[in-house]
Parts: structure tokens; sequence; C-alpha cells
């Protein structure tokens, strides 16, 4: 299988399930982090040693750093979190994830004053209607750093020294999720107060992430309990998954680091060879990208099919976001400008730093083989 959805999931490394055989609870090592006998403390500190390695890739102190059940509820957490009454005002922007979209629709629907930034045609934040959204009352920010469904990079540097002229006092959050490993991050000089991160995103197993919130920044705890981390997120940590997070992050940003010329000449490889293909447009643009993810828009073709046809071929792809695949349309990509028919053959392949060159032109010509054979063309 040529595994091109990695934006939805990563296989993880052999590294990460070592920590799980070790630390699942099946073997000598089940011991509760809470614990203070010698045991609970072992495993505690592993815990907090993830906790080191990835605070120090983020460039942010260690106790800056909470784990959670994944992304989706760090994102949660902000919009719980930061969010204390219908005085201050929430802007994001019309191509955020799910989970801080919902969230906000959520607060609107409650009578908060929710604003929603436009998108530009290449799918970064609209930087004239960003500023445009924003006042004095303003109170939370959240904007994506990399866009999950075309790579886009926003600028949250330039984006956040912008806003604070406008509303200091505002907590500026971001979803890092496709950022983490792929982007040099250094969040101390970012101008940002709190970052979202996904553990299976890097290899992981599934049920872990966590989020970054600068000292000083005050948000309420999200789960009240036993004290863990620091209080603000209570409940027993989840070991295997901290561990495995360690493990694969480090895996994966370590392959990232040594292979970073591969890894932008395969985004190429794919913009070129696939870009070519009759009806073939790439959405976005990828001179600004992360370089992992690409969405085709694909005249004459359903995506749907065309990834099921893909599939049986020993391909898998994606159709964008996992949790909103199986939703009509796609709201981000109509944000750019997109109409419905481009929209009904969109695939998004989103490559890692482990995928090879080799399988790269058997799924390019598998690609092109599909679109021929859908559009009615004999092939061979």
């Amino acid at each position: 299988m040529i595994y091109l959805d990695n934006a939805g999931t990563m296989p993880p490394p052999k590294e990460a399930g070592s920590e799980f055989k070790e630390f699942n609870g099946l073997s000598d090592n089940f011991f509760n982090p809470s614990a203070t006998y010698r045991g609970g403390i072992l495993v505690k500190n592993r815990i907090d040693a993830v906790r080191n390695d990835l605070a120090g890739a983020l460039r942010v102190p260690a106790e800056a750093v909470f784990f959670t059940s994944g992304a989706t509820e760090a994102n949660n957490w902000i919009f719980s979190g930061a969010v204390k009454n219908k005085k201050y005002g929430v802007v994001i922007s019309a191509g955020e994830h799910a989970s801080v979209y919902e969230p906000a629709m959520y607060l609107k629907n409650a009578g908060f004053d929710v604003r929603v930034a436009a998108l530009t045609g290449q799918g970064t934040v609209d930087r004239a209607d960003f500023l445009s959204k924003l006042d004095e009352n303003t109170g939370l920010i959240s904007l994506i750093h990399v866009s999950n469904e075309t790579g886009a990079v926003n600028d949250l540097a330039a984006l956040s020294g912008l806003a604070r002229a406008i509303c200091p006092k505002a907590v500026f959050h971001a979803d890092g999720v496709q950022a983490l490993g792929k982007l040099p991050l250094d969040l101390s000089a970012s101008g940002l107060d709190a970052y979202s991160f996904s553990g299976h995103k890097v290899g992981a197993f599934k049920g872990i992430g966590g989020l970054y919130v600068k000292p000083g920044v005050s948000i309420r705890p999200f789960m009240l309990g036993g004290g863990q981390e620091s209080g603000m997120r209570s409940g027993t940590e989840n070991v295997p998954g901290i561990l495995s997070f360690g493990r694969a992050f480090a895996a994966f940003s370590r392959q990232a680091a040594e292979n970073a010329s591969e890894i932008r000449g395969n985004f190429a490889y794919l913009v070129d060879r696939l870009s070519a293909i009759e009806g073939v447009s790439v959405a976005g643009d990828p001179a600004n990208n992360a370089g992992y993810i690409l969405t085709l828009l694909i005249a004459g073709v359903r995506a749907e099919v065309l990834q099921t046809l893909l599939y049986d071929k020993g391909v898998a792809v994606g159709r964008g976001a996992a949790c909103s695949s199986k939703k009509p349309g796609n709201r981000i990509l109509e944000a750019m400008g997109h109409g419905k028919k481009e929209i009904e053959g969109a695939l998004r392949l989103s490559l890692s730093p482990f995928t090879k060159r080799e399988a790269l032109k058997r799924a390019a010509t598998a690609i092109e083989e599909s679109i021929l054979t859908m559009r009615g063309y004999r092939i061979g």
C-alpha cells in the first residue's frame, strides 16, 4: 500500500510501539504516575521527559505544555477557558479546522460576538479583512498555522504583531496540528499565547495531544479532579500515549531534518507531475505550502469514486479533513472561492518525512490512469 493520507493520521514508527508495549498496563510498568512510590515516580519522570522534549522543540518552558486527549480537546479548551463573558469578542478565520470552527459557532449561537475573517484564493487569512474584524473588545483570536486542507501557511508572527496594536489583551491561539515537526517553531518569539498540537499526526498513537499556554496567560482549567497537569487538566495521564508521542515525534523530527531537501523535492515532483494532467489544478499556492499537503482539483471526476478506485490499486489518498469527509462540500475550499463542481473533484495527498520518491512515481501513474479511466479513455 502506498499511503498518502498522512494528514489524516500517520502510521506509528517502531519506536512508538516499544513504548506502548512497556507502559500499556500489561507489563511491570503499569503504575499510576501520581503514585508516590518508586514505580509511580519512574513513570512520572518518563512523562516529564517527553514534556521537556516537546517544550524544547517549541522553545517554551516545560511547565507551559499540557497533555490532552488530542488537538480537538486542546482547541475546545481554548474556547471554554479563554472566553469568559460576552463582553469580549472572538475572531477566527474561514479556514479553521472543525474543532475550532464549531466551538466558535457554538459561542455565536449563544450570543457571543464571533467574527470570521475571509481567506484569500491561496488559502491564507486575508490580512486586511482579518484586521477589520478586530477591535479593542476582541478577547480571543484563533487562526490555523498550516491549513489541514491545502497546506497553506499563515504568517502568525506577522498577524499577531498587527493584532496586538488593535487588541493587546486578546489571547492569540493557533491550531498547530499540521505544523508540528514540519516547520521551524519558536513559540516564545511568535507572539502567540497558546498553541494546539496532536500526536497521531506525527506517528504517535491516537488519543494524545497537547496545548501550550504562555506563562501568565489566564485560561480556566479544562477538567477538575485529581490535579494532574498542574491542576489544569485533571485525570490520570494516558501514559502509553504520551510516551508514544515522545518517541514518534523524535523520529519524525529527525527524519524531517535529515531529509529536508528530499521532502521539498517530493512535494515539487507531485505538483509538477500531477498539475500537468489535463483538467488538474492545485488548490492554493505551492510556493507558500508546508510541503506535506497537496490538494488537487480534478475536472470531470467525483473524488469519492476516484479515491475508491485508487485504493483498489493500492494507493490511499484523502478527500480533505477526515473528520469532515462525510459531509457534503468543503467549507474551506468554498471560502477560497472554488465552486461546487471543482470541489466535487478535490483530492488531498499528504506526505510524511518517510515518503519515498519511487512510491510517489507509482502513485502519480495510478492517479493519472484512474482519472483517464473515469473520463472514458482506454488505458493500455
